[in-house]
């Protein structure tokens, strides 16, 4: 929700000429931090309900994440981009994406996938 809302107030300044250079690089930092803390924990969700085959399931996500790298800068390029707002609707445009694959996807998870298979959870000693 944080990297949503600052790619909004972070597209809308830097499309006005509000922001300077020390400016960009505080969001630029802000959202990247928000990749750095999301993205973890958004791959252990999807490699969660996958006991048997998580090395296959490890390959596809690393091949989707190169898929959408190489999709999103494709379109950069295809905008012609001359300034920094496209770069910044790209990052706007995913993180809402996200959001709503998250709150859609969020009623199918269980509440801890071994719990929900009838297994107790290992206690680490």
């Amino acid at each position: 929700m944080i990297e949503c809302i600052t790619s909004v107030i972070f597209l809308m300044g830097t499309y006005n000429g509000w922001f300077n250079l020390a400016t960009t690089l505080v969001f630029l930092f802000i959202l990247l931090s928000c990749l750095g803390l999301t993205y973890p924990n958004a791959a252990a969700l999807a490699l969660s309900p996958f006991d048997k085959n998580v090395g296959s399931a490890s390959a596809l996500l690393g091949f989707v994440q190169i898929g959408v790298a190489a999709l999103t800068s494709s379109c950069i390029f295809w905008l012609n981009a001359k300034t920094i707002v496209p770069v910044i609707v790209i990052f706007m445009a995913t993180a809402w994406i996200a959001l709503c694959i998250f709150l859609l996807g969020r009623k199918n998870l269980p509440a801890h996938p071994h719990l929900a298979s009838g297994e107790t959870p290992a206690v680490p000693h």
